[in-house]
């Protein structure tokens, strides 16, 4: 019986992962830095996850354009905008 019972709460938890990996994230985020090790690495896995970016601050206001060229993310230099937009979920920080 307790077999069956094991079985039964591993089945569930391999259906509902493939759910959640199935469903798109519906919350918004940020990122802070746009290094190497961020654009090589960090940006293509929440990419690959379905992580969509509201925003992107840099240093450099001359990389904005680039950057919203890049991820289609708002790009911007002020830590505040991201941090008084509500539908912000969380900040992602790679500096």
């Amino acid at each position: 019986m307790k077999g069956l019972i094991d079985n039964a709460i591993q089945r569930w938890r391999v259906q509902r992962n493939r759910k959640m990996l199935q469903s798109a994230y519906s919350a918004r985020y940020a990122f802070v830095g746009v290094g190497s090790h961020a654009l090589q690495n960090l940006y293509p896995v929440l990419q690959y996850l379905g992580i969509r970016l509201k925003y992107i601050c840099c240093k450099s206001s001359d990389k904005l354009t680039l950057i919203e060229q890049r991820s289609g993310a708002t790009a911007t230099t002020s830590l505040d905008t991201i941090l008084n937009d509500r539908e912000v979920k969380g900040v992602f920080v790679c500096t």
